[in-house]
């Protein structure tokens, strides 16, 4: 158990006020993105592992694998319409209380808003109170990929000269789709 902590895939940043998950589900972790890597607990599953301290998860979609289930979707703090429309409440349901834990606290559904947009500038609003010029912002595909991750121009600064990141391409302004969906 020892090793497998030390080992673990991680995002090495010791502070994040907005983490974006493009994807969750059940083949990424039984609770759709790995507790351990976001550091979000609940009572007796709290550990040692050493994650950041998080201010606001975004959670974006759902892997096609899960189908409609979205157990763990409770640990995120925001969410999105389509996401939303994709679940399958039968399933998670069902997934859940025959779980053996009896916590309902991971199928609660967050804040539900429009398009990435509005989802992003909300955890942004009361991450850092508006300021996302000033904002520590990541964004990864999911906890099981952790390979690459996009970083906001604060941390950015902060990583540069980490041995623990490699630099692979330049800052660019994040951008959306005409329907306020991040590219």
């Amino acid at each position: 158990m020892k090793k497998s902590k030390l080992t673990m895939a991680r995002i090495n940043l010791p502070v994040i006020d907005v983490l974006i998950i493009d994807e969750m589900g059940k083949d990424i972790s039984g609770t759709g993105f790995d507790p351990n890597i976001v550091g979000r607990f609940r009572d007796l599953q709290e550990n040692d592992f050493h994650s950041p301290k998080i201010k606001q998860i975004v959670v974006l979609g759902l892997t096609k694998k899960t189908a409609g289930n979205t157990c763990g979707i409770g640990y995120a703090d925001i969410t999105v319409k389509k996401l939303i429309e994709e679940i399958n409440f039968i399933s998670t349901y069902i997934n859940t209380f025959t779980g053996g834990s009896g916590d309902l606290f991971a199928i609660k559904l967050p804040v539900i808003m429009p398009n990435d947009k509005d989802a992003i500038a909300l955890a942004v609003k009361l991450a850092c109170c508006n300021k996302f010029k000033q904002s520590k912002i990541v964004r990864i595909k999911n906890t099981n990929q952790l390979g690459e991750i996009v970083v906001s121009q604060n941390i950015y600064g902060e990583i540069k000269n980490n041995q623990c990141f490699e630099r692979i391409d330049t800052l660019k302004p994040m951008t959306f789709d005409q329907y306020g969906n991040l590219l």
